[in-house]
C-alpha cells in the first residue's frame, strides 16, 4: 500500500508535515535560554511583583 506523505509549508519551503514539527521544536530550544531575560526586558519585570 503506498503512504501518501503529507505536507505544509513552513516559509516558503513545502515540507513533510514531521520535518515541520521537528523545525518548530528546534526553534523553541533556540529561544527557551533567552525567553525570560526578553520577558523581563519587554515587561520591566512588572509580571514578577
Amino acid at each position: 500500500m503506498n503512504r501518501i506523505k503529507k505536507t505544509t509549508h513552513f516559509g516558503y519551503q513545502t515540507i513533510s508535515e514531521n520535518q515541520k514539527t521537528n523545525k518548530i521544536k528546534n526553534l523553541f530550544k533556540l529561544v527557551e535560554k533567552k525567553y525570560d531575560l526578553m520577558n523581563d526586558l519587554i515587561s520591566l519585570g512588572i509580571y514578577r511583583f
